[in-house]
């Protein structure tokens, strides 16, 4: 399992990650952000390592071509917490 956490504001993010296998932690937690946000626990990353996205290759994910690990699993269609509990 991978929870994940992310906020954008204004072209600023914040991201969290965390995931367990058999009742052990196997990645992070990490927190990651962007220019401009770094306040502890916060580390500033290239886009490439975010929390996400390196949680996701911890799974096996490799991005597309031109794309993203959260991309290429579609999280983009649940941007919006509203979306994901309507859809």
């Amino acid at each position: 399992m991978l929870y994940i956490h992310s906020e954008f504001f204004g072209g600023t993010a914040l991201q969290a990650a965390v995931g367990w296998a058999d009742g052990e932690v196997f990645f992070g937690p990490s927190f990651t952000c962007t220019n401009g946000m770094e306040d502890p626990p916060y580390r500033l990353m290239p886009p490439a390592e975010m929390a996400i996205n390196a949680g996701l290759r911890t799974l096996g994910v490799t991005a597309a071509p031109g794309q993203d690990e959260y991309v290429t699993v579609g999280l983009e269609a649940h941007r919006w917490s509203d979306d994901s509990i309507s859809g």
